[in-house]
């Protein structure tokens, strides 16, 4: 058995009723995504990339110098596992990369895009959000932390937008409304006014479906040349 209905100021909390001080966001935004703004490369995986580069190219300085057979094995060794990891760092820089310009191409079409798209500062904190969010993926705690400070301040996730006041247009309610303009607008279109009436387009003609011709008009098969002489 159903309970009793939720008060109507509940229903609004929770809904966020127009005229509650929210704002509303389209569900699809006018906004459009600006060029990325931060540096193409992560700053920390450029500085770990850089400090294997340069151990590895002591350690093949060193090889080409050494004759010591053991030592030559060692080094070819470091040499190998060096090579690996600058591949392997390469590798992430460039996956990153990507994955940065793809999430950051997916919050631009985002109803929060509306609110970023208005102040230029703000736009460098959503490149921010997605390079701590791309750091996070890979298991970094601290950039997980920094991301989930800075979605509560750009209002991405749902208790951020409560607290912005901000709520997303119900895209079944205007597709709804769309369909009842059209349908008035064809309405409207399917009608003329005959007699200072509307009526509908195929029964423009004689303004009724049922009209008939006047009694003076000539029948059907009748010469009208016959009413000059009668």
């Amino acid at each position: 058995m159903p309970g009793p209905p939720p008060k109507r100021g509940a229903r609004e909390r929770r809904h966020g009723a127009r005229g509650s001080g929210f704002r509303q966001l389209a569900a699809v935004p006018d906004a459009k995504a600006p060029a990325w703004p931060l540096s193409g490369a992560d700053v920390g995986l450029q500085r770990e990339r850089e400090g294997v580069a340069e151990r590895l190219a002591g350690w093949q300085a060193d090889l080409e110098a050494e004759d010591d057979r053991r030592k030559r094995y060692r080094l070819r060794k470091r040499v190998a596992e060096a090579e690996v990891e600058l591949a392997t760092l390469d590798g992430m820089m460039d996956g990153a990369e990507a994955s940065e310009l793809a999430h950051w191409a997916d919050l631009w079409k985002s109803p929060q895009a509306t609110l970023w798209a208005e102040s230029p500062a703000t736009v460098r904190e959503v490149a921010l959000y997605v390079r701590f969010m791309t750091k996070a993926e890979r298991g970094d705690l601290r950039a997980a932390g920094e991301a989930r400070q800075l979605s509560d301040r750009l209002g991405i996730n749902p208790a951020a937008m409560l607290r912005l006041r901000i709520e997303v247009e119900n895209a079944d309610e205007l597709a709804a409304r769309g369909r009842e303009r059209r349908k008035r607008a064809l309405a409207a279109g399917s009608a003329h006014v005959v007699a200072g009436e509307v009526v509908p387009a195929q029964d423009a003609t004689f303004g009724d479906a049922q009209a008939t011709p006047p009694s003076d008009a000539p029948r059907a098969g009748s010469d009208p040349r016959g009413a000059l002489f009668s």
